[in-house]
């Protein structure tokens, strides 16, 4: 049976709120960029046609479509409904549901991913738990995680810096994050081989991805800090900026739009 989940009710109600207001914007200009720095766990874990695969915290499915594919059974567990909606992938199963209350049976799958999602969460070695649960005997699990390094671009840094220059206050409701719990190969490892994983290996690595000037400015409209500091402008000061910034992006050459940041992978077999 499913463990009792970790998270608070408030956990819960913040993350929901939080990605049901971006899923539309995430799924046209965010997903991609996580979806390319993810693509070298994919790589290692080596998906077989036969698997049962388990996409944890899949968000709105681009790695869903683009990698699981070919599996025998795949599929996708988000808290957010609305990420869910942009998740239509053939064949693919998919639930709403915590990562700390998996709601499958033990044994379920042969290979368990997590990208992007620990962070959100100080109940990590629950999550991970619950993924050991529902893999087969010697199945595989695999995370992707940010690293220290910050993740930034060209573009984000003069749209920064244009924020401050119009007095947009610093981000006036960041997200609890618990990204130090994961940020460097050897704790990401550590992570693993809490939860019961053995044969784990970590490492990190600087990815980047193009993202181009369109999908950059609607995230940077509707995504993130840079979405929420926007959002805090008196409205007068909001619509300058946005002209301003529309010209200064225009003239930016396109690399400058290239998102850079590292990041950490790890692997480790149930037992």
């Amino acid at each position: 049976m499913p463990a009792r989940g970790a998270y608070s009710s408030e956990e819960r109600r913040t993350i929901r709120s939080y990605y049901r207001a971006e899923a539309d914007a995430y799924a046209a200009a965010w997903a991609p960029v996580l979806a390319s720095f993810a693509a070298p766990l994919f790589d290692a874990i080596g998906i077989r046609p036969d698997d049962r695969v388990l996409d944890i915290g899949c968000g709105t499915g681009t790695a869903l479509r683009e990698r699981m594919g070919g599996s025998a059974l795949a599929a996708g567990l988000d808290l957010t409904v609305e990420m869910l909606s942009h998740a239509r992938a053939p064949g693919t199963r998919l639930v709403a549901g915590d990562a700390t209350a998996l709601p499958f049976r033990e044994r379920s799958f042969d290979v368990a991913l997590s990208n992007f999602v620990l962070h959100h969460f100080r109940a990590q070695q629950a999550a991970l738990r619950e993924a050991r649960r529902v893999l087969s005997a010697r199945g595989r699990m695999g995370i992707t995680v940010w690293g220290r390094g910050a993740m930034d671009s060209p573009a984000f840094l003069a749209w920064d810096g244009l924020l401050d220059r119009f007095g947009a206050p610093a981000d006036p409701e960041p997200p609890r994050s618990w990204e130090r719990l994961h940020d460097t190969p050897e704790k990401a490892r550590r992570l693993l081989e809490r939860a019961g994983f053995g044969d784990v290996r970590a490492w990190s690595e600087t990815r980047t991805h193009d993202a181009g000037a369109g999908a950059f400015v609607l995230h940077a409209k509707r995504i993130g800090a840079p979405a929420r500091r926007l959002a805090a402008l008196p409205p007068e000061r909001r619509e300058s900026f946005l002209e301003e910034a529309t010209r200064a992006m225009s003239a930016l050459p396109r690399g400058a739009f290239t998102w850079r940041g590292e990041t950490v992978y790890a692997l480790g077999c149930a037992r």
